[in-house]
């Protein structure tokens, strides 16, 4: 998800947008933080383009049940 008031990210229209630097350091982040968490681990294994992150987001949507139903 892009900040969508914060002028350092108004350019990023899709992942191509990205330089190569930030991309490694987004999937160090989300490669490392549940380090401390045993028997958690999570791996990084790709970047997809806008269309791919809004297929993905509207399959959760249609997915969701409230709590209760």
């Amino acid at each position: 998800m892009v900040p969508a008031k914060d002028p350092r990210w108004q350019h990023v229209q899709d992942i191509s947008d990205v330089d190569d630097q930030t991309k490694a350091e987004i999937a160090h982040f989300f490669e490392r933080y549940k380090d401390l968490e045993p028997n958690k681990w999570v791996k990084a294994e790709g970047w997809g383009d806008a269309a791919e992150a809004e297929a993905i987001v509207q399959a959760g949507q249609a997915a969701y049940v409230p709590a209760g139903h």
